[in-house]
């Protein structure tokens, strides 16, 4: 009977996931969701690895990201995954903003598929996410009125208004599910601008061109009597497939006469064998961009293509080359009416996160497409953002996304560009010999001066003085730049002035002066932000001690309201930064000054701090145990004194020392070995610091939470073993109360002896 009843249950497990499989082979996402968790409440199923990896790819497939990671952290290991796979779990850290998590799986990804250009250009994005958000005071978005709680995408520009996708309920007319996510099928609705701007409530276009099926992004010739658009592939009025047995898009196209919109056909170039769809055609109407898949000389996902229209004929489709396309989605391109700027979306390319928008420019004289560029923040954000389109001016245009804060799925935006206009920066150059004082300076004629944008260190302009030192740049507004002076006859001599043109009500700024001072000497100018580790905002009077690792000399400054410290560093020099304010933790970096540079220099990554919250929790990295005791170890104490430390700085702070044992041993043998440890450590802190026991709480889980895979039965070292026998801390309490600042500086004072082991590395970024 016993052997009866497993047998009935692995066939009951086998059926399910078959059943899983089946709803996922046909993009059932949703179904097949619910039959791959039943799948996995089936007894005697082994082989959940497998299964968690199709979650999260469903869950992925219906942009459900928190489900996903959730998903694929459940895979015990991750060589039980494909590459493409990988790649997803990191795209889903990504659009949560974990772009940190999202390194090392891009690595992994990077190892198993080589050859796959999208490491490059996801990793190159994340190491210059600040860029992205540069000019983002220079654009206004407003949600639109007309969305519905459905999906809302892919406007495009006709007659007084714009013609757009939606997934909404059609009045009178019965709902068709999209087995996909369990959404309404996608119709084409047409909405006007009134005389006041406000935009009428949308109607469904036309029932010639809406069908039973899907209807997607649409594009009109510039009389607006011919239509292209994305519909399913319609066999005998159902959906047609392909010889794999693959539902494709196809584009179809209809003409206007008197009557109204009427011969709707396949295009010329559609195909049952492959997709395409999102179309775009140029003001002329004889080229034409387009989605495709599974066509020939794909890279990707899906590709984008053109197509001219030659004696009545459209050309065989071009792709548009790894200028443009990736092994990822480049999908709703549109073709200004200018004919020489292409939009469109792309997930390969990089950028803050799942599809954003990019913008090429064709160069007349590569007959190519000239470098792809991020549109940035806060037209695009870490979630899907696409199907933009521009009016004449290039000013004013709409774009799709399903960020938050909107009314269905995906929500249609308009948004304007601000032109800050420009404003006239003068200065003057001077010479002087250095330890002379400065009004013994003189003119300096003919010095180069360079212009920088300081969040992007792309290079602006370039000028020279004139014969009296004078130099002005007509340069934009609402910006910083950084002039640097030099001169051709002085060898390693510079001077870096930073000019803020934020003040719109001013038309020149003046009184810019640039000494260069002969020699230069050996100090290096340093810019170190501090950020919230959370939020990423910077810490305004945070408490910052730079301590020179040779001379021991410390200097201690606070940050500005941008979070920042300026300060000049011995060059060829190591340094611990130590970051702390009242209500944060400490936290601490090393970085080694580079060779004298006149550049403004700054770490990498910003020094973070943690807010003291409750909830928030830390490993102790020196308090770890030897096997079967639990006796506080010389730097196990040195650690628990910086806890007796912290509490007395913060007494509203309630916490939780909790200790963890390796695996070896028995379940009740390893929880009391686990709590005499935790019991020892708040012993220890209770009577080396006077604090009140009621603030300090042990807590002994033995193996219960073990770090790596060392469960019982595991071959492991001793040293993956000693990795779980550890002692974490956990806020339980965090008051906000005021400190004595003063006191607290003093506690915080740094160690010119002390070991500051733990201060990870973090290189420098310098401009070559």
């Amino acid at each position: 009977m016993f052997f009866l009843l497993l047998s009935m249950g692995i066939v009951e497990a086998q059926y399910s996931l078959r059943k899983a499989n089946k709803y996922y082979d046909n993009f059932s996402y949703t179904k097949a969701i619910e039959s791959y968790k039943k799948t996995l409440n089936k007894k005697n199923f082994k082989y959940k690895d497998s299964v968690y990896v199709r979650l999260a790819d469903c869950y992925h497939k219906i942009h459900d990201f928190e489900q996903t990671k959730f998903w694929f952290e459940k895979v015990e290991d991750i060589n039980n995954m494909k590459p493409i796979d990988v790649y997803w779990y990191a795209e889903a850290l990504i659009n949560l903003g974990k772009y940190e998590e999202a390194k090392p799986l891009l690595e992994k990804f990077h190892e198993l598929n080589p050859d796959d250009d999208r490491f490059a250009l996801k990793i190159e994005a994340l190491g210059h996410l600040n860029d992205y958000f540069t000019d983002s005071a220079q654009y206004k978005i407003n949600l639109m009125s007309i969305n519905s709680p459905q999906s809302d995408f892919s406007p495009t520009f006709y007659r007084e208004g714009i013609l757009f996708v939606s997934g909404r309920e059609r009045r009178g007319v019965s709902s068709h599910k999209f087995e996909w996510d369990n959404s309404n099928f996608l119709d084409l609705y047409y909405t006007e601008v009134t005389e006041t701007g406000i935009f009428k409530e949308p109607e469904p276009f036309n029932y010639a061109v809406n069908s039973n099926l899907h209807e997607g992004p649409a594009t009109f010739n510039q009389d607006e009597d011919f239509i292209l658009f994305t519909r399913n592939n319609v066999e005998n009025g159902k959906k047609g497939k392909n010889s794999a047995g693959i539902h494709t898009l196809m584009i179809y196209q209809a003409e206007k006469k008197a009557q109204g919109w009427g011969r709707v056909r396949p295009f010329q170039l559609s195909s049952s064998e492959y997709s395409i769809g999102h179309p775009s055609l140029s003001p002329d109407g004889k080229t034409l961009f387009f989605v495709g898949k599974n066509l020939k000389d794909g890279y990707g996902e899906s590709d984008l293509y053109v197509t001219h229209l030659e004696n009545e004929t459209w050309s065989e489709p071009q792709n548009l080359g790894h200028d443009v396309n990736t092994a990822g989605h480049e999908m709703f391109p549109f073709l200004h009416e200018d004919g020489k700027t292409l939009y469109f979306a792309s997930d390969g390319q990089g950028g803050i996160g799942g599809l954003d928008i990019f913008v090429a420019h064709w160069n007349d004289s590569t007959q190519k497409w000239g470098e792809v560029e991020n549109m940035g923040y806060p037209l695009n954000t870490r979630f899907d953002d696409f199907g933009v389109i521009m009016d004449k001016s290039k000013r004013f245009g709409f774009l799709t996304s399903n960020r938050p804060g909107g009314i269905g799925k995906d929500d249609i935006y308009e948004f304007e560009i601000i032109d800050f206009g420009e404003v006239v920066v003068e200065g003057q150059t001077f010479a002087l010999l250095e330890g002379l004082p400065e009004e013994k300076r003189e003119i300096l004629a003919n010095a180069t001066l360079s212009v920088y944008d300081s969040l992007t260190n792309e290079k602006v302009t370039q000028a020279s003085s004139t014969v009296d030192g004078i130099f002005d740049f007509t340069l934009r507004r609402n910006k910083t730049y950084q002039i640097i002076a030099d001169h051709p006859s002085l060898t390693n001599v510079h001077d870096t002035l930073y000019v803020r043109t934020f003040d719109l009500s001013v038309d020149s700024i003046i009184d810019n002066y640039l000494t260069l001072k002969i020699p230069l000497g050996k100090k290096v100018h340093f810019s170190i932000p501090v950020a919230n580790v959370k939020t990423k905002d910077p810490v305004a009077n945070a408490f910052v001690q730079i301590m020179n690792l040779q001379t021991k000399e410390i200097q201690k400054l606070k940050t500005d309201s941008t979070g920042l410290i300026d300060i000049m560093l011995d060059s060829d020099t190591d340094y611990i930064i130590h970051g702390s304010k009242p209500g944060y933790f400490s936290n601490c970096i090393r970085i080694t000054a580079p060779s004298p540079t006149p550049y403004l220099q700054s770490p990498k990554t910003p020094l973070v701090l943690e807010e003291i919250q409750a909830g928030v929790g830390m490993g102790l990295s020196s308090v770890y145990f030897a096997s079967n005791s639990a006796k506080i170890s010389k730097n196990a104490a040195k650690e628990l004194d910086e806890i007796v430390r912290f509490l007395q700085n913060y007494p509203e702070v309630k916490i939780e020392i909790s200790s963890h044992t390796d695996s070896r041993g028995s379940d009740i043998y390893n929880e009391r070995l686990s709590m005499r440890r935790s019991r020892n450590a708040v012993k220890y802190i209770i009577e080396n610091g006077g604090i009140d026991p009621k603030r300090v709480i042990a807590k002994g889980y033995g193996e219960t939470r073990l770090v790596n895979r060392c469960s019982d039965g595991v071959e492991c070292s001793d040293v993956e073993h000693q990795v779980n026998r550890r002692t974490e801390l956990k806020i339980l309490q965090a008051k906000k109360e005021k400190v004595d600042e003063d006191e607290f500086m003093k506690q915080q004072a740094l160690d010119p002896n002390g070991n500051y082991g733990d201060c990870h590395y973090v290189p420098v970024a310098r401009k070559e």
